[in-house]
């Protein structure tokens, strides 16, 4: 309203009012204003006040300037504007109100005559506790100035002057010529001062923490109230929520408190700026509390300050969690050391592993939570490795491996090979039965007692048959064989079983006989197979070449071995001298007998020669005996031979030649 709009309606509900006069629709003024105009609001000390003037003109009388109805003239008749007179020699003119008692006033407002501001121009403002109206000039001299206009140009028909000050009396006072002339201002009069005030407003000192124009501004001072005009706290200090000079901006930006000093870390929303509290609950990491502002403390971090930190040697970041020293206590891993331990680690940084069997361990000491280590693993926390021979279930298994050292689970060896006695992948199996020695491939054969397992030496002396040496390990030389490798065998090919003596190839050395050809010819025989006899005049011969123990031989018979046969015929023959009649019946007769000794001798020899033969045959069929030593006897001549069986002998064949030899000539067909 009024001149270029610049007064404000104060219609109910912000409605637009009168623009000359300010009046509302039906009179309906915002709540705390009244007045024809609505411009009668509650801080107004002057309205309907006492008011006097240093003359009037007509009827424009100085209350007019307190009646609440703005208007912008003293026309159209009747206006609403006081006027001094203006005929006349009035080089001063003035214009109080009497508040009714002493005031702490705020504001002044004025609005004058707007068509005749060169008549405002160099006016000046006064608040004093006496009226002028008995001695303007002494008055004046004791009064506090608010406001004086002093040019260049022309001042603004409307006015808000601030004059925080206590009185009883407001002065507008002019005087001509002014002090600062208006330059080049139509119908200015340098002689005569006039005023003309539409509406002067005083203002009291706004109360209740209100500043500022219309006091519509709140300060929230803690220890005092503000001043009125500015809004700054008398005594220091805002209330919680409140900030700045004036203590009238709200906290923002997350603060709360007083002078807003408090800062609330809320996660989803603002806090209230009072309490702190957040608006939505929630706070960012490192943060807890309603309302936010505490530190996490004490190895927790995150929001909410709900996670906790483990670290070792220093606290940690409040808002990560990593330890502002590196390492976790015990049980804990994690940049943050706020991840436990799992999957069979414990101890600081989680950097042990426990080998637990039959359950997890404690994540702090690696104790297992029921009792029992993996195989190759020992102690309370089941995290040292079998020593350096032992493996398996407790460490209760030890390797015996040739070079020490094997693997504390399986027990196999580092490098292969086993100690004397002992066997298998993880050396750990005692040799058992007859062997020994390393990896128990060597065998003993001990006839009295087992053997050591490491050496091989017999517990108590003695070996089986066809064994020697102190560990019964080696087999009999080449043609020795039996108990304690005593007995020789006479094979006519070198080499006979080490145990029983049986050759490896049929036949024995000349003067020998029996399955291990270790039996000498019977008295009286020599050669392959026993076969040959030799007729020494005192019994017995070599059994080998059939040398006659003491020199002479039978009757008959000649040779190294007396087994040559005397050819009496011949000799006769050379000593007979007798007629060529005779000697032909002669001859005859040396035939005859010679005959007769031929074949009662081969009927002999063949009997022997047979007798041998089944003796000698029994000997070849005889089974390959155990490592008994069985003793074999040669039969008498005079033995009886019914039960041999004659058609399993299996050189038969040489009967005959034998006979040949025996008789010394051969036996015709």
């Amino acid at each position: 309203m009024g001149l270029s709009c610049s007064l404000r309606c104060h219609c109910d509900g912000g409605g637009a009012c009168d623009i000359d006069t300010g009046a509302c629709p039906g009179g309906r003024c915002q709540s705390g204003w009244s007045g024809q105009s609505c411009f009668v609001g509650p801080r107004v000390l002057s309205y309907g006040k006492t008011t006097r003037q240093s003359s009037t003109d007509n009827k424009n009388v100085p209350g007019k300037a307190v009646d609440g109805i703005i208007t912008k003239d003293v026309v159209p008749k009747p206006g609403s504007c006081s006027h001094t007179d203006l005929i006349g020699n009035h080089p001063e003119a003035w214009w109080e109100v009497d508040l009714g008692g002493v005031k702490q006033i705020q504001t002044i407002n004025i609005v004058y005559r707007q068509l005749y501001i060169f008549r405002m121009s160099g006016f000046y403002l006064y608040v004093s506790n006496s009226s002028v109206a008995h001695n303007i000039h002494q008055v004046l001299r004791t009064a506090h100035l608010c406001y004086h206009d002093h040019g260049p140009g022309l001042p603004s028909y409307i006015q808000s002057l601030s004059c925080p000050v206590s009185g009883q009396y407001v002065i507008f006072y002019n005087r001509r010529p002014a002090d600062y002339e208006p330059r080049d201002a139509m119908y200015y009069n340098k002689t005569t001062a006039v005023i003309e005030l539409c509406e002067v407003q005083v203002l009291g000192a706004c109360t209740n923490h209100t500043f500022g124009r219309d006091c519509t501004q709140t300060c929230h001072c803690a220890n005092s109230d503000c001043d009125g005009r500015t809004g700054v706290c008398k005594l220091p200090g805002c209330t919680e929520g409140w900030r700045g000079q004036t203590c009238s901006q709200a906290c923002t930006n997350h603060t709360y408190g007083r002078d807003c000093t408090q800062t609330c870390h809320c996660a989803y929303s603002d806090c209230d700026r009072r309490t702190g509290v957040c608006n939505v609950p929630g706070c960012t990491e490192g943060w807890r509390a309603d309302m936010c502002s505490q530190a996490c403390t004490n190895h927790t971090f995150g929001q909410d300050c709900t996670q906790t930190c483990q670290c070792a040697n220093s606290d940690c970041d409040r808002r990560t969690g990593v330890c502002k020293v590196p390492g976790c206590m015990e049980g804990w891993r994690g940049d943050s050391c706020s991840q436990a331990c799992t999957n069979h680690t414990f101890g600081q940084d989680c950097n042990q592993t426990c080998h637990c069997a039959n359950s997890d361990c404690d994540r702090r000491t690696g104790v297992c939570k029921v009792p029992g280590c993996m195989e190759g693993w020992r102690g309370d926390t089941c995290n040292q490795e079998c020593q350096y021979d032992h493996f398996g279930d407790n460490c209760s298994k030890v390797c015996h491996c040739q070079v020490p050292g094997c693997d504390h689970v399986s027990g196999l060896c580092f490098h292969v090979g086993c100690q004397k006695g002992w066997s298998g992948p993880t050396c750990s199996k005692r040799c058992i039965g007859k062997t020994f020695g390393r990896d128990c491939i060597q065998t003993c054969y001990c006839a009295n007692s087992d053997c050591d397992k490491r050496t091989g030496v017999c517990k108590v002396p003695g070996c089986t048959e066809g064994w020697r040496g102190q560990t019964c390990s080696q087999e009999c030389r080449t043609g020795y064989f039996g108990p304690n490798c005593t007995e020789e065998c006479h094979c006519q090919s070198p080499g006979c079983h080490h145990i029983n003596g049986t050759c490896h190839n049929v036949g024995c050395e000349a003067g020998w006989l029996g399955r291990a050809c270790d039996q000498e010819c019977l008295t009286g025989y020599f050669g392959p197979n026993c076969t040959e006899e030799c007729h020494c005049q005192s019994p017995g011969c070599n059994h080998t070449n059939g040398t006659c123990h003491h020199v002479g031989c039978e009757a008959g018979w000649s040779g190294r071995a007396c087994d040559q046969a005397q050819k009496q015929t011949e000799t006769k023959a050379k000593t007979c001298n007798c007629e060529e009649g005779s000697t032909y019946s002669q001859n005859n007769t040396g035939y005859a007998v010679i005959g007769s000794i031929l074949t009662i001798s081969i009927g002999c020899n063949i009997g022997f020669i047979i007798h041998c033969i089944r003796v000698y045959g029994k000997n070849i069929r005889t089974p390959a005996p155990s490592t008994e030593l069985h003793t074999y006897h040669m039969p008498d001549h005079d033995d009886n031979y019914d039960g041999i069986d004659s058609t399993k002998i299996d050189i038969a064949h040489n009967v005959y030649d034998s006979i040949g030899k025996y008789s010394g000539q051969k036996v015709s067909e």
